[in-house]
């Protein structure tokens, strides 16, 4: 089986790898992410500068970008609680989108595959005192939009359309179709995978994809 490089540092993207039980390493790639912009092209472009920092490491290289846009705006990853708050109170009441941008770069025939996938998500009220507890939580941080769907912020989410893989921040389904595209059938490892069994310490929205 080829070897498989993740060029990313997030735990969740990890965890997911792992259980699919493929031939792979993680090396996490350092580059200057793009924050404004049309966001399916920030995210795919953030995705390929990714897979190319680490490209000639595996034969086949992963770089993957998760983002939150509403009303035209990139909510990205937070720096500190006050401004987790602020982007939490965006997103009340609203539909955002989620989009993960995925880019393949394979060794053997230079071949090059760049697409996204998008869920979209709608948040109920959320109070301020409600944004602010979880801002003091801490568990928004390194998480695009500043909540985590697979935490405690599952308790603000109304409805979500699409897949919830791609939510917690990587997007399965759309991973599977482009490997085909490379020559590699992993449906059987992606077989019977379930966000709630990966993350059992979530609350996720039930009549998710």
């Amino acid at each position: 089986m080829p070897r498989i490089v993740l060029a990313s540092g997030s735990p969740r993207r990890r965890t997911i790898f792992e259980a699919m039980r493929l031939d792979h390493v993680v090396i996490p790639a350092d580059t200057k992410e793009l924050g404004e912009g049309e966001p399916v092209h920030v995210s795919t472009t953030n995705a390929y500068n990714k897979a190319l920092a680490v490209k000639g490491e595996g034969d086949i290289v992963v770089g993957c970008d998760t983002l939150v846009a509403v009303d035209g705006q990139i909510i990205g990853k937070q720096d500190n609680p006050d401004d987790a708050k602020k982007a939490l109170l965006t997103l009340s009441g609203k539909t955002h989108r989620v989009i993960s941008g995925l880019a393949i770069l394979t060794a053997a025939n230079d071949h090059r595959i760049i697409t996204s996938d998008t869920t979209l998500v709608t948040m109920r009220e959320i109070s301020d005192t409600e944004a602010q507890e979880y801002a003091d939580s801490g568990e928004w941080q390194g998480k695009a939009g500043a909540y985590s769907i697979q935490g405690d912020a599952s308790m603000f989410v109304e409805s979500l359309q699409g897949s919830m893989f791609n939510v917690i921040g990587f997007p399965l389904e759309a991973f599977i179709v482009a490997m085909r595209s490379v020559g590699m059938d992993i449906s059987e490892n992606a077989a019977g995978l379930e966000p709630a069994k990966l993350f059992p310490n979530g609350r996720l929205p039930s009549g998710s994809l």
